[in-house]
């Protein structure tokens, strides 16, 4: 995956040249490039919802991501411009912001008669998660699973959304809160 990233930022980079940096340019990398980590990233990656090390691979994606925001931008690597404030100026989502927004989404509907149902399930009556309306994993070896257990559980807006454009806009609220972890 990461040399077929790769190549479709060479493309967008090369695009660069002839069309110049502008909103033509992010459509293009937004749908080669990103279009291409959103294909189920939270199934595959693990959301980090705390402070944490990243795992190699996502390391390796957000290299990826950070030199589409860069050809966007229009920077260098030798500007040496934090990641966080790259992705802001280029307008565009982290990885882990990807990953928590599609858990988070994908939790609510779970909860609400999606095809996910039967991925997470309610703690012991007798535990403080139970009355709290959190959910635990059904297998702790699930990725998936797990990432949408951790996004249900962080927000208590998105267990409260009645509605799937409000548990959008929970999602997108906490996928914007773990931005640069």
């Amino acid at each position: 995956m990461m040399a077929d990233l790769r190549s479709r930022l060479g493309a967008v980079r090369r695009l660069a040249t002839a069309i110049g940096r502008g909103k033509l340019l992010r459509e293009v990398g937004l749908s080669l490039v990103l279009g291409k980590v959103q294909t189920n990233a939270f199934v595959t990656r693990e959301a980090r919802l705390q402070a944490g090390t990243a795992h190699v691979d996502d390391i390796a994606t957000q290299r990826v991501l950070n030199d589409l925001y860069r050809v966007i931008t229009g920077l260098k690597r030798t500007d040496h411009i934090r990641v966080a404030d790259l992705a802001a100026r280029a307008n565009l989502p982290t990885l882990n912001e990807i990953i928590t927004k599609q858990a988070a989404i994908s939790a609510w509907r779970s909860q609400n008669g999606g095809p996910l149902n039967d991925t997470l399930v309610p703690y012991d009556e007798r535990t403080r998660g139970a009355s709290q309306n959190r959910m635990r994993p059904v297998s702790t070896r699930c990725i998936a699973s797990t990432n949408l257990a951790h996004a249900w559980n962080s927000s208590e807006e998105l267990r409260n959304a009645k509605t799937l454009t409000a548990a959008k806009l929970a999602a997108k609220k906490l996928a914007q809160s773990v931005r640069n972890l």
